[in-house]
C-alpha cells in the first residue's frame, strides 16, 4: 500500500504542476486577447493541445492510481479522496492531504483565470453585437419567415478588421 500512496503523491504533484503551468499558458492568452495580439496568440492557441492532452493523460493516471488505493483499503467505489485517506498511516495521510488541498486550489485558480477571459471576451461580444446593430438596422432582432420560424437575415456577412 505504501507504494499506492507514493504513486498517488508523484501523481498529485505532476498533476499540481501541470495544471500550474496551464495557469500560466492561461495568463499568455489572457495578456494577447486583451492586448488585441492575434498573431501571437494563433502561436499560443497551437501550444495548447499538447499541454491539455499531457494534463488529461495526468489526471487519468492519478484516478487509477487513486481507485488502486481505494480497492486497497476497502472503501466502495462511490468514496471520495477524505474518505480513503482516513485509511492512511498519519504522515502518509497529512502528505496527500495537503497535495490534494494544492491541487484544488490550483484547479480554482485556473477557473478563475479562465473565467476571467471568459467575461472579457462576453463583453467585447456584446459591445461589438451592439455597434453591429446600430450600424446595420436590418440585422436587429430575430428575423421571421414565412413558417413562423427564425432565419438569418437577407444582408450579406459582415467582415471587420481584425485590428478592430
Amino acid at each position: 500500500m505504501q507504494s499506492l500512496t507514493e504513486k498517488l503523491e508523484k501523481s498529485m504533484e505532476q498533476e499540481r504542476d501541470l495544471i500550474l503551468q496551464f495557469s500560466l499558458w492561461e495568463r499568455d492568452l489572457n495578456q494577447h486577447v486583451c492586448k488585441r495580439d492575434w498573431k501571437k496568440l494563433q502561436k499560443v492557441m497551437a501550444s495548447a493541445e499538447a499541454l491539455s492532452d499531457e494534463l488529461d493523460k495526468q489526471e487519468q493516471m492519478r484516478c487509477e492510481v487513486f481507485a488502486q488505493l481505494r480497492d486497497a483499503v476497502g472503501e466502495l467505489p462511490d468514496a471520495g479522496f477524505y474518505q480513503v485517506a482516513v485509511h492512511l498511516p498519519a504522515e502518509e495521510r497529512e502528505r496527500l492531504s495537503a497535495l490534494f488541498r494544492e491541487l484544488k486550489m490550483a484547479v480554482v485558480n485556473l477557473r478563475g483565470i479562465v473565467w476571467g477571459i471568459d467575461a472579457y471576451v462576453r463583453a467585447v461580444q456584446g459591445t461589438l453585437k451592439g455597434i453591429i446593430g446600430e450600424m446595420s438596422p436590418m440585422r436587429r432582432g430575430t428575423i421571421y419567415a414565412k413558417n413562423g420560424g427564425a432565419r438569418q437575415s437577407e444582408a450579406g456577412p459582415l467582415i471587420l478588421n481584425r485590428q478592430l
